[in-house]
Parts: structure tokens; sequence; C-alpha cells
């Protein structure tokens, strides 16, 4: 006799996660299990992993989920898509809608859900359904046998046939107690003052048919009846199948065409701007550009579209490419700075569109490093915009492209070492006092398996007494749940665009920052076939606009940002090779500064290297020393074999981009593009696949021995290219990282003031403020301290001044501040007060930080006189007080 389990909780009553459903179908497998079904709490978290892991194994996945509230409980199982639709749009339901209730969902679901239950209200509720089956538990013992004897007696009252479906919450009978310590930290307790029914009793453990078969005895119905289940239930969800994102076009324009048509007037506009543009309805070449024209120049550039656009077309992305071009137009359209980054930048279709702004044949980057014909994996492009603009710009794709169509990405909050061990000692009932400062010294992101290891090497930890208790009990039950998911949270910039309601295919929840967000992580949302975009909120662009504005402003016109040749500006490449970058993106840190001043970098292509070789992967097989003794001259450029000379030419003959790794793959060992890519992709995750890895060096091998290169020759190849490919930029990112460090260095070069300001009301990015104050006076400004008639709310920077902005005075109201601006000047105290409302407290404030020296008065004299004013009106003016009528009357 065989046996389905119906009722299965994927990862131990917490968040689903690959490692659990692999453990589930693997058991399930070894017990001879045709079919397996997954019903998290109120959600569908491990749809993608479920069904890869049980299609590996030969074994038929159900897709469900366990609906519940505080009054009522049941198992939905889809008998087809649309019930899985189905499913999807109520879990969302369960956690969007306030006023949802189980009961009330489940008297208007269709007949393509089962709902299996053994609530007496639930069962009651749906009787005349065809679909409802009463659960009968399938542990033993006498408690059981009663339980089960009173759902038989309730299935039988309401003519309901029952099934075997209790619920599983961990696989063996030993892990009952971890289940249980997870559980007090999901409820915030500890694992002796859990309520009752809090956690899954010890019986909730995963059963073969033949523990089954022992319960129920020669009455086997209830089992027969989970297998005719699993067969009803049995469809091809073709959830991993391409999901495109729609385009709306004009009328009579397919999308394709629309992407021709802007693809080729957007790249004669940027040759137009490099220098010339081909006369009216001729397509021929400009004859002088300068600057980013790629030296094969119009034709080049025009084959290679070309080619892009087949690419693109034959993989139906088109529309997915005109949706980014439309974000960047409209944040255009807004005065907003945008710079698209990644290994889109590889490509001269994104290039043409405004999506990018390096030109990738000029500065020889490699598009199938991007997308070629052989990959299966969806592009991703990732748009950075300045950080108070990114939600105005994903407010517009909600709006542009409809909430039910878009979302925000969820991500999985894992337990490392410290939160592990944190937790686990509170579930325990350990006091924080004997274990929190051992935590507090242990390094942020160890792993919990690597936890000794980190311990060796890290001085703070090492004394740590792990082999001691508390730790000797702690450490076996915390290594058990370390990488497991802790919560969901929100993706920090992934959205994802779906051609159908998303709830169609994900369910949705509330994030931790208020937004909708998907129940699948990245991953999942990219293996689904679904098409993620990335629009990330970034200082350094908020910074150049901020800067610019302020500089547009004291000019007293318009300076056109876009039209500034930062590469080419000598006193931005001076500041440069100085390594005078504070407040710069991306080459402000120490190391940064260090690498520029040694290579004396002014150059483009020299800093796009250097912003790739500080990565650790290049230092790891010694490629940061050699270029940078080869870029001075202090040795002679060696290639390790001729075959790579031409990849490595850009770079001295050091592998320094991931490009790099795929095109040697291609011209060493005679891969495919698509398998040079998942050697790449391979290397990124070598934690992870090493067994692949394996495979992909024995095919490498193979393959540069055939085309007779010596076996040590590629065995070194082989080696440089595995030390540092997962810790490596692909050179479109660098490249576009080192154009937006070149657009800062010239700001700061020549409009310091402005751009210290900027930087300063941005929070700044690796220094303190205190540092970025320190830099401002080393570039000779004078810093003005807030002042109540003078400050705006940002700091402001003209000339050689740097004005400290309001929103900068510690405990002043941002509401307060905006009401200064609005109500000034102030030629005294008690009209400061009256006009703003301003709490005793912010007045204060005000006065100690030299803020109303425009009122004439000394600081003492002030305080004094507020504390006149306060007596006067017998303790009106009082401590957040905000109408200024209880104030001055």
């Amino acid at each position: 006799m065989s046996f389905v389990h119906l009722h299965v909780h994927s990862n131990f009553s917490m968040l689903s996660g690959t490692r659990s459903v692999e453990e589930l179908a693997e058991a399930a497998a070894r017990a001879g299990m045709p079919a397996l079904a997954l019903t998290d709490v109120n959600g569908l978290y491990a749809v993608v992993p479920f069904q890869k892991a049980c299609e590996e194994r030969g074994i038929q996945p159900l897709y469900g989920t366990e609906l519940a509230d505080e009054a009522a409980r049941a198992v939905l199982l889809a008998r087809n898509r649309s019930g899985y639709t189905e499913i999807s749009q109520l879990v969302t339901s369960r956690h969007l809608d306030e006023d949802f209730t189980v009961e009330k969902a489940l008297r208007v679901i269709s007949d393509d859900l089962y709902v299996i239950s053994s609530d007496e209200r639930v069962l009651s509720a749906l009787a005349a359904r065809p679909f409802v089956r009463a659960a009968l538990p399938t542990a033993q013992g006498p408690g059981w046998n009663r339980r089960r004897w009173r759902v038989a007696r309730l299935a039988e009252r309401f003519g309901i046939k029952t099934v075997a479906a209790q619920g599983v919450y961990f696989i063996d009978p030993d892990e009952h107690f971890l289940h249980r310590v997870l559980t007090a930290i999901r409820t915030r307790s500890t694992v002796g003052t859990l309520s009752p029914g809090a956690a899954a009793p010890p019986e909730a453990y995963f059963r073969t048919p033949r523990d089954v078969e022992r319960v129920f005895g020669g009455d086997d119905e209830p089992v027969k009846e989970s297998l005719k289940i699993a067969e009803d239930c049995s469809f091809d969800l073709n959830i991993c199948s391409p999901k495109l994102p729609r385009f709306q076009t004009p009328p009579g324009e397919s999308g394709p065409a629309m992407l021709r048509r802007l693809a080729k007037k957007g790249l004669a506009h940027r040759f137009a701007r490099a220098g010339a543009v081909p006369a009216r309805g001729d397509t021929a070449a400009p004859h002088s550009i300068k600057n980013e024209n790629p030296p094969g120049g119009w034709p080049q550039a025009m084959k290679q579209l070309d080619y892009e656009l087949s690419v693109v077309e034959s993989k139906g992305l088109a529309e997915y490419f005109l949706i980014c071009w439309d974000i960047v137009r409209f944040a255009r359209g807004r005065g907003m700075r945008s710079l698209g980054r990644g290994s889109a930048g590889n490509s001269i279709l994104s290039y043409a569109l405004g999506i990018t702004h390096v030109n990738p044949i000029r500065h020889n980057m490699f598009f199938e490093r991007f997308l070629n014909p052989e990959r299966k994996q969806l592009p991703d492009i990732d748009i950075d915009f300045g950080t108070d603009d990114r939600e105005e710009v994903l407010e517009y794709i909600f709006r542009r492209y409809g909430r039910d169509c878009v979302a925000m990405i969820g991500t999985y909050s894992t337990f490392r070492a410290r939160a592990a061990l944190r937790e686990t000692a509170k579930a325990l009932g350990i006091p924080e006092g004997e274990v929190g400062h051992f935590i507090k010294r242990l390094p942020y992101f160890a792993s919990i398996e690597r936890l000794e290891e980190a311990c060796r090497i890290s001085p703070a930890a090492s004394d740590i007494p792990l082999d001691r208790e508390p730790f000797k009990t702690l450490l076996p039950l915390a290594m058990k749940i370390g990488g497991f998911p802790r919560h969901m949270a929100t993706h920090p910039c992934g959205l994802v665009v779906s051609p159908e309601p998303i709830t169609g295919i994900v369910p949705l929840q509330r994030g931790d920052k208020g937004l909708e967000i998907t129940q699948w992580s990245m991953h999942e949302i990219e293996e689904a076939g679904l098409v993620k975009i990335d629009i990330i909120g970034q200082k350094g662009l908020a910074v150049i606009r901020e800067a610019a504005e302020m500089a547009e402003e004291n000019e007293g016109r318009p300076i056109h940002p876009e039209r500034i040749d930062a590469r080419n500006d000598e006193r931005t490449k001076r500041l440069l090779r100085d390594g005078r970058t504070e407040g710069c993106f991306y080459i402000e840190s120490p190391v940064m500064i260090q690498l520029m001043q040694q290579a004396k970098c002014d150059d483009f292509e020299v800093l796009t290297a250097l912003s790739s070789i500080i990565r650790p992967g290049v230092s790891s097989y010694g490629g940061k020393r050699s270029y940078l003794h080869r870029h001075l001259g202090l040795e002679p450029v060696a290639v390790i074999h001729p075959v790579v000379e031409e990849v490595l030419e850009d770079t001295y003959g050091c592998l320094i981009y991931q490009e790099q790794v795929i095109r040697i793959a291609v011209a060493v060992a005679g891969m495919s593009y698509a398998e040079a890519d998942g050697l790449r992709r391979c290397m990124s995750f070598k934690n992870k696949m090493l067994e692949t890895m394996v495979t992909y060096r024995d095919s490498f091998l193979r393959g540069a021995l055939a085309r007779g290169i010596p076996e040590g020759t590629a065995e070194e190849i082989f080696r440089q290219i595995s030390s540092f490919a997962g810790y490596a930029f692909c050179k479109a990112h660098s490249a576009s990282f080192a154009l937006e460090s070149f657009e800062s260095a010239y700001w700061k070069a020549h409009y310091p003031a402005e751009f210290m300001a900027a930087v300063l009301s941005n929070g700044g990015g690796y220094y303190s403020q205190e540092e970025y104050l320190e830099e401002a006076r080393r570039l000779g400004l004078e810093i003005l301290p807030p002042c109540v008639n003078r400050s705006r709310l940002r700091h402001y920077g003209r000339g050689r001044e740097l004005r400290i902005g309001l929103y900068q005075v510690k405990g002043l109201a941002q509401e307060t501040a905006e009401v200064i601006v609005k109500e000034r000047p102030f030629r005294s105290l008690s009209g400061f007060l009256e006009r703003t409302g301003a709490t005793t407290r912010e007045t204060e404030t005000l006065i100690r930080c030299g803020a109303m020296r425009d009122l004439g008065c000394s600081r003492p004299a002030l305080l004094w006189e507020l504390k006149a004013l306060r007596s006067a009106e017998g303790g009106a003016l009082r401590d957040g007080a905000r109408d200024p009528a209880s104030v001055i009357k």
C-alpha cells in the first residue's frame, strides 16, 4: 500500500528554504511515495525549489497551503492551474486584507481546490462541496485514536469522505526539540513557556507508508483517498516558463519595430553629441566622432546594434528593453540622473537607449557577458537613481505598468552565527548576560558552520569558550538552524514586472518597509521566468545632481551637466592623480586613493581597471601587483599563452574582468558561449557548486588539450580564472562606476563648496560627517554655522563658503525647520517664537549652536530672554508646545 503526505510544512515551522524541501523530497523518494504536497502556513514560499526537488527525484509535486487565522484552519490543494492561481490570491488576501477571515474565504472558493480539515466549523460549512475531505491524523496512540474517531464521526454526520492527512513539521522524530526551539524563536518565548498548541506535537514527523498502514490497519480507504487526491491534483504548473512583460506600443507598431526605431535614433544622437550627426536621410557614418566614437566608427556600431537587436528579438525581450528605456526616459524628463550598471553596460543597445552611458565598442566590452544566443537565463538590468529620486521612479513604474502586475521582490533574512546563537539562547532561557558579551565579539558575517574557524582567525573572538557551557549546549542546536530563513524582508532594489496579475503566479505580503513584496526571493523569481529590474537608490548620483543644481543657481545660468566631458578635463584628472577624492563616488576609500596615487591614474580605462582590481579575487592570484607594475613600466607585459594575448591586451596580460573568463574559455577551450557563461556563473557561487566546478574544469582542460595547449599551461590558466572570477567585477560594471567617479571628481574640482555641501546633505559615504567637514576646510572652505535667517534646510555651498543646513541641527524637528525657512526673516526672539511655534528645547538648541546670532544678542542673553518669556507666560512656553498662541499672547 502506498501513501501520499498531503499536509507538509517545509522548514520546521519557519519560512521555507531550499535545504528543507530537498530533505523532504528525498524522504518521500526513499519511502517510495509517488507524490508529495507542500502546505506552508499562509504561504507558497517554496514552490519553485519544491518543484525542482520533486522533479529531480521523480515525485509529483502537489501545490497547496494551510490557510489559517485565529478562528479556523484548512489545507487547500490545487487541482489544476486555476486552483493554484486561486490559492495564490487567497494567500495574498490573507496577508494584505485587514478584513480577511478563513471562514469567509472558504465560503466562496471554487471546485478547483480540495479543502482538507478536521475543524468541525469548516466541515459543517462546506459539507455540500464535492472536494471537501475530513483529515484523519496518522499518528499512533490512545489520544490520536480518539481524535480519529471524533473526525470520522463528523465526516459520517456531514457525508464527507475521510483522508489520511496529518501535518508534518519535521522529518525525524528526534527533531521535535529543534522544532520547539524554532517555535519559541518565532513566538518570542522560551521552550519551557510555549503555550499549548504553539508547537506541533512530537508525532508530527514524516511517516512512511508502512507506518501509516500500521495505524489504519484494515481500514485503508483514507489512505487510498490520499492517492486519489494526489492523482487528481497532478498537473504541470509550468511555473518556470518565461513570463516576459508587455509594453504598450503605438498603434500599428510592434515592440521589436519600436525598439529598432528608438535604438537607431538613440545611437545617432549619441554620435551627434560625440561630434557629428549623419545628414538627414543618410545612414552613413558621421565623419568626425571624438571621445566615445568607437575605432570602427558608425558602420561597426550599426553592425553591432543590428546583431544585438537580432538576439534580443529572438528571445522575445524587446518589450523588456522598452520598459527600461521608458523608466529612464521618465526620469530624464523629471531632471533626474540615472546610471545603468552591471553587465547591461556591455550592450550598445542599452547605450543607444540611454540606459547605460559608456560606449561598449570603444572600450572593448563583451556583449555576450550580458546576453548571448545560447543563454537560457533572462538578462538583468540594474539602473541607479539618486536616493531621493528612487521613490518617485518606483511610483511611476507601479502606476505605468499596473499595481497588479508590479511588486517589490522579497528576500530571506537567514540565521548567521550571531543570530543563531543569540536566538537559541533566548529560546532555551539562557540569560543575555551569560552569552551576550561573547556573541558581540563574533565576526559579523561569520556563518555558524565555520564558527570555530572564524573564532581562530579573529583576535576579538579567539578566547570564546565554545567547548564549555552554555556554548556546549547552544552550539549544536545553533548549527542546525544556521542558514535557515528567519523572516522575509524587502529586497533593497529588486522589483518584478509581470505580463499578468502577479498574484496569479506568486503571493504577495506586506514587507518590512510597508511595500507589497513577493513571497519568493530573487532566485525563485528568476527561475520562474519572471523579469527582474533593479531600481537602486544611490547617494553618488544624488550628490552630483544637488551639486549641479547649486552651481547653476550660483552661476545664474544653465550648466547642462550631461554635456560636460569630465574624462578630458585637466583639473579633474589632476585631482584623481593626487588622490584628493574624498566624497567622490566609489573612489574615496583609503585603498582606492592609494591605488590611484600609485598608478598616477588620470585615465578612464585605467580607473575602470582600478575599480576592479581592488576586489579580492584579482589580488588572490597576484593580478593587482602585476597590473600596477606593468602599467608603470616596472616589469614587462607577460602573457601566459598567445591564445589569451588578445583577450588580455587591455589589461597588460592580467585577468581583471569577468568577461575575460568567458572569452578565454571560448578561445582556449573551445567552449560555447553558454558553457563559458555557465563556468563564470559557477565560479561566482563556487562554494555551493563544487561538483559542477569539477565538471567545468574537466571540460576546460579537455578542450584546451584538444587545441594543442600544454596541460600545465591549461592548468595555470584555469587556476587563475577560478581564483578570482567569483570576486571580480565585469568590465561594464567597473566602467559605469568609473564614469560616475569622473563626474563626481569634476564637481569637486570645479565647485568644491557646492560639492561638499551636497556630500554632507546626502549623508556622505565612506567617512563620517566630521571628516567631510575637515576635507572642506582642507579645500579652503569657510564652514558657516546654522542660522535661522540664512541657512537653508540642507547644506549650501557658494564660492568659498559652506553654510550648515537647519536639518543638521540635532533635536530640531523637520516641521519646525520648514516653518523657520517659510516665516523668516526674524528680528527678535519673541517674534521667532510667535511665528514658528518652536518648542523650548528646539529654541534652546538653536540658541546654543549659534543659529540666532542675527538677533543681535549673545547666547547667554538669548537664553535669559527665553527663560523670562516662559516665566512671564506662567509656563505657557513649555517643552513640546506647538501652538504659537500658547507661547506668546
